[in-house]
């Protein structure tokens, strides 16, 4: 039950638990109806001290070699079955193997909690503990991919990448010891925001000929995993 992180730069950090479940079975689908009958136990995604969001987490600074130790206990406690339909438009039916959703907090934090999404009935099915979330629902029927132009194509690029490929929807909703049901999740078209990023060398960092192999990655400004 002990846990370590070494060679951590200075800097804030925060530590919280995945959450688990007591067996592999519960993460199956339920038949549509049929979520008050099952019963579901696991532990909890657990920020320390003892939050249930990345709004709450304590924030542990270390520098200069410090050293800091974050204890967290874990209890057993019922899990909930939640249940949302999801209403795909006309135009993207038959992309369902497409369709992504995301468990969020009340603050938009992602968080570890799986959500699976059934084709055959629409719905987006997970089980959690109580708390208030989000279910972000995702459908892309034109996955964007990468691919390398010159600077005369660029504008054209982008369009062809990034242009409107995803409907997107969200409900909110709050577990309080009882499943959840009737929650219904309409897509609608979401706006490209394309992003073009220059990588500039300066007088001593040339590239060496061939592939440079720089990588560039988008991450959620003001905190979050």
């Amino acid at each position: 039950g002990v846990y370590r992180f070494g060679g951590l730069a200075d800097g804030f950090y925060a530590v919280y638990t995945e959450p688990a479940m007591d067996s592999e079975a519960a993460n199956n689908l339920i038949e549509t109806g049929r979520g008050k009958n099952v019963a579901r136990e696991g532990y909890a995604s657990v920020f320390y001290p003892d939050a249930r969001d990345f709004a709450s987490a304590a924030r542990i600074h270390i520098s200069g070699g410090e050293q800091a130790q974050a204890n967290i206990s874990l209890t057993l406690e019922a899990f909930q079955s939640v249940t949302a339909i999801v209403t795909i438009p006309r135009a993207n039916s038959g992309s369902g193997e497409n369709v992504g959703i995301q468990v969020t907090d009340a603050q938009a934090h992602p968080l570890s909690y799986t959500a699976q999404y059934d084709a055959a009935t629409h719905t987006a099915q997970a089980a959690l503990p109580d708390g208030t979330y989000s279910f972000v629902v995702t459908q892309t029927t034109n996955p964007p991919h990468l691919m390398r132009t010159s600077e005369s194509e660029a504008d054209r690029a982008l369009g062809a990448i990034f242009g409107p490929q995803s409907t997107i929807g969200e409900v909110s909703f709050a577990v309080a010891g009882h499943p959840v049901s009737n929650l219904r999740i309409p897509l609608s078209q979401q706006g490209s925001n394309p992003v073009e990023v220059t990588v500039e060398h300066g007088a001593n960092g040339s590239p060496s000929s061939g592939d440079p192999r720089i990588f560039v990655t988008v991450s959620q400004a003001g905190g979050g995993l």
